[in-house]
C-alpha cells in the first residue's frame, strides 16, 4: 500500500505540474504551447496506466508511443578517408575513319613585293671583233728624192705589195676549228659564196678563230663540215713569201680531193687564195 502511495504521489507531483501549465493555455496561442499540453495529458494518461500492475511483481503495461522527439543537431564531419589505389589504365580505342576531304581553301593574298636582288657579276669580256676590210688605196704621192744605196741583204718580198694591196675576206665562224666538233645535222659547204667566204678571192682567219691551216691529215665530222681541209707541205717561212700548195679535204682517206691555192705569209697571219672545194660538205678549217 505504500508502494502504490507512492507512485500515486509521482503521479499526483507529474499532474501538477501538468496542470500548472495548462492553466496558462488560455492566454497561449503558439502552437508550440498547444503541443505541450496534448503531450502533458498524454505523460498523465500514461502514469495512471503504469500503476495497473499484472502481478505482485508489478510489472506494469507499456505507455502510449510517444511523439517522433525533435531532430538532432547534425554531427561533425568525419575524418577524410585515405586515396584509394589508381585505377588501371584502359585500353586504348580504336582509331576513328579518316574523314572526308575539305573543300579547296580560298586563294591567298599576293605577297608583298620582294626587295630588290643585288647587281650581277660582269660577264666575261667578249672576243676581239673581226679586222675591217682594208679601205682603198690613197692617190700617189709625189716623188721622193732619191735614198742612199742600201747594204744588200738576204733576198726576200716585198710585204707591202703582197699583203697591204690585196682585197682580204675574214674568215669569222668559230666552228671553222679543227677542235670543234661537227654539231648536229649540217655541213659545212665551201664551193659556193657564204657569209664569210667567197670563192677566188683572199681570205684570212679571225684571231678567235686560228691563225693558219692544219699542216696534217685532219679528222673528219669536225669543224662544221664533213671532210676537213688541211695545207699540205706547209706554209712559206719568209714573211712575203707567196707560195702554190694543194690543200687535202680528209674522208675515207687524208687525200681523198683536192685543189691549189695561193698562200701568203704576212707575218702575223697568212692568206689564203682559195677556190670552191671540189664538192659540197667539205670545207677548209683552222688548226686553232
Amino acid at each position: 500500500m505504500s508502494d502504490w502511495t507512492a507512485s500515486d504521489d509521482v503521479v499526483k507531483r507529474s499532474v501538477s505540474v501538468q496542470t500548472s501549465n495548462v492553466s496558462d493555455v488560455d492566454d497561449v496561442y503558439n502552437e508550440g504551447l498547444r503541443k505541450a499540453f496534448v503531450q502533458a495529458i498524454d505523460i498523465f494518461v500514461s502514469a495512471s496506466i503504469r500503476q495497473l500492475c499484472v502481478d505482485k511483481r508489478r510489472v506494469c503495461l507499456p505507455g502510449l508511443k510517444g511523439d517522433k522527439g525533435d531532430e538532432g543537431y547534425q554531427g561533425r564531419p568525419g575524418a577524410v578517408g585515405q586515396p584509394g589505389p589508381p585505377a588501371r589504365a584502359g585500353t586504348p580505342g580504336r582509331p576513328g575513319k579518316v574523314g572526308p576531304k575539305g573543300d579547296k581553301g580560298d586563294e591567298g593574298q599576293p605577297g608583298n613585293k620582294g626587295s630588290r636582288g643585288q647587281k650581277g657579276m660582269m660577264g666575261q669580256k667578249g672576243f676581239k671583233g673581226d679586222r675591217g676590210i682594208m679601205g682603198l688605196p690613197g692617190a700617189m704621192g709625189q716623188r721622193g728624192s732619191k735614198g742612199d744605196r742600201g747594204v744588200t741583204g738576204d733576198s726576200g718580198f716585198v710585204l707591202s705589195n703582197a699583203c697591204s694591196s690585196k682585197r682580204i675576206r675574214t674568215l669569222t665562224d668559230v666552228n671553222r676549228k679543227i677542235s670543234v666538233p661537227r654539231n648536229g645535222s649540217s655541213y659545212r659547204c665551201d664551193s659556193g659564196k657564204k657569209s664569210d667566204f667567197e670563192p677566188g678571192e683572199w681570205h684570212r682567219f679571225a684571231e678567235n678563230v686560228g691563225i693558219r691551216m692544219p699542216e696534217t691529215c685532219s679528222p673528219v665530222n669536225t669543224c662544221g663540215t664533213l671532210a676537213t681541209g688541211w695545207l699540205k707541205g706547209g706554209h712559206p717561212s719568209l714573211i712575203g713569201q707567196e707560195v702554190s700548195r694543194v690543200v687535202c679535204f680528209s674522208y675515207n682517206s687524208c687525200c681523198e680531193w683536192e685543189v691549189t691555192i695561193q698562200v701568203i705569209n704576212c707575218g702575223s697571219f697568212y692568206m689564203y687564195k682559195l677556190p670552191s672545194t671540189p664538192k659540197c660538205h667539205l670545207g677548209y678549217c683552222s688548226d686553232a
